[in-house]
């Protein structure tokens, strides 16, 4: 049985939020709930109260237990860190953001964030800068790998683009990711779209750059999607692979709960319905990548996709490349040298091999 929570909630009740933003609870909390309902005293029989008593104390310790307790007027950012069963949460201020080199302090009116990134070739004099997402991580996989080991495989691989490539290299952190603050919530939420929308502003301040040139993986493809959407208008080149850009899909197949009108609610930044707001330009070049054979995010999505690009005018290439992985999902690095490649100028054909090579 599923039912809807806060990410902050259901960590405290012993939940796990899926990537359809949904949680599932463990077996414990399913079997209680499971038994009150068939109970013979009617639905509002005493089991039923005293558990919906327990639920509602778990929600409002849950809540207190995760809000910050800052300085009066100061803002912090919750960071989750991971350690098996040791899994703990840290307070970041905009102090404690604004210290690291490596970080992005991204506050508005309704949330505040401490975004991490590495940057390979720091000193590379370029206009434009290479900047790649990666996807959705399932929660077995967080907690098995420390952030510092995560960030150190991320900064080996922008060096060595970086000096491949002679373009600045970077890898953004989403939410919850990679030593970012938040939690990481799969599925295409709006606000994590416009965190890193805004992240990315300061991004290019920092490295002080023209442009960018997108890269992402899966999630991270829908992300780069998002954001076109929200009309940025200093990307001249988006590489997209294995992109989920319709409504979010539900493990067990079917799609998260839509209204009358077949929209997820406002909750969610659903690419494939929000299409028409990215502007047109013939100074963008757009390329979707996809493996036929891929088991996640099938490749007629990628089609679509890029035929509903091509449709409104968007300069755009689908290419096929094969996935790694035993789901032929894998398509990271064919991303980031499709950006860079494009970056740099090159020829569609230069770039579709360039894709169809990289491992």
């Amino acid at each position: 049985m599923r039912q809807r929570l806060s990410a902050p909630a259901a960590f405290f009740v012993g939940g796990r939020v899926g990537h359809d933003g949904e949680v599932r609870y463990l077996s414990f909390f399913d079997a209680g709930f499971e038994d009150v309902m068939k109970n013979e005293d009617g639905p509002f029989g005493p089991q039923l109260i005293w558990v919906l008593v327990g639920v509602g104390a778990a929600l409002f310790f849950g809540f207190k237990f995760l809000q910050p307790a800052p300085a009066p007027g100061e803002r912090v950012a919750m960071l989750r860190i991971e350690g098996g069963s040791d899994t703990r949460h840290e307070r970041v201020s905009a102090q404690d953001c604004k210290s690291r080199v490596d970080r992005i302090w991204v506050e508005t009116d309704e949330f505040v964030e401490c975004i991490a990134y590495v940057v390979g070739g720091q000193d590379i004099d370029s206009r434009v800068a290479v900047v790649f997402f990666n996807g959705d991580v399932p929660q077995a996989d967080l907690a098995a790998e420390s952030t510092e080991a995560v960030r150190g495989r991320a900064l080996s691989r922008a060096e060595s683009v970086a000096g491949a490539t002679g373009l600045k290299v970077v890898v953004m952190g989403r939410p919850g990711l990679m030593g970012s603050t938040g939690f990481h919530r799969a599925g295409g939420m709006r606000d994590d779209a416009y965190v890193m929308s805004i992240a990315l502003d300061r991004l290019r301040e920092r490295l002080q750059v023209q442009q960018l040139a997108l890269a992402g993986q899966s999630g991270g493809a829908r992300l780069i999607a998002q954001m076109l959407v929200l009309g940025r208008g200093d990307v001249m080149c988006s590489a997209m692979a294995s992109g989920a850009y319709d409504i979010p899909q539900v493990k067990g197949g079917g799609t998260v709960r839509t209204n009358i009108f077949g929209e997820p609610g406002r909750r969610y930044l659903v690419p494939m319905t929000e299409i028409a707001k990215i502007p047109v330009t013939r100074e963008r070049r757009q390329f979707v990548i996809g493996d036929p054979n891929d088991k996640i995010t099938g490749f007629p999505e990628q089609r679509a996709w890029a035929e509903r690009l091509l449709a409104l005018g968007h300069p755009v290439l689908l290419i096929e490349a094969r996935g790694g992985g035993k789901d032929n999902h894998g398509l990271s690095d064919a991303a980031v040298a499709v950006a860079a490649a494009c970056a740099k100028g090159a020829t569609d054909g230069d770039i579709t091999t360039l894709a169809q090579r990289a491992r």
